[in-house]
């Protein structure tokens, strides 16, 4: 079973992946250009608000 300390860090790690690392930089730059493209829709929005804000993609 996976304890508390394990589920915490494997959260933080997601988050960091989602947010900073260069792996991720291509498909990032897709969302965010997508989202450039019609700032005003609020579902791009909703779609670009957990990519942009740690507190929002992390838990």
């Amino acid at each position: 079973m996976i304890g508390l300390t394990e589920l915490a860090a494997a959260g933080y790690r997601a988050t960091q992946l989602a947010l900073h690392d260069t792996i991720l930089d291509g498909p990032r730059r897709v969302v965010f250009d997508w989202h450039a493209r019609k700032e005003e829709s609020k579902t791009r929005a909703a779609a670009i608000t957990p990519l942009s804000r740690p507190y929002c993609m992390g838990w």
